[in-house]
């Protein structure tokens, strides 16, 4: 489920995205992640300790995983 999280980058509900699985994130990429049973689009961030996946909107938090986390 999509929501308005990317809106400001131009990803938005009804859109059909393209997954090239191939590539491997880096900072600032914008990636899909399955959590919690759901897909979501965000941008890529790799820390020392975490991956941090943030949202072109700033109205929604940042979604941080630790190492020892999985996404």
């Amino acid at each position: 489920m999509l929501d308005d999280s990317m809106k400001d980058e131009g990803i938005l509900q009804g859109l059909i995205v393209l997954i090239n699985k191939a590539i491997r994130p880096r900072n600032g990429y914008v990636m899909v992640a399955y959590i919690d049973n759901e897909f979501v689009c965000k941008h890529f961030f790799e820390a020392t300790d975490s991956v941090i996946l943030r949202a072109a909107n700033p109205a929604y938090p940042d979604l941080t995983f630790k190492d020892d986390q999985t996404l």
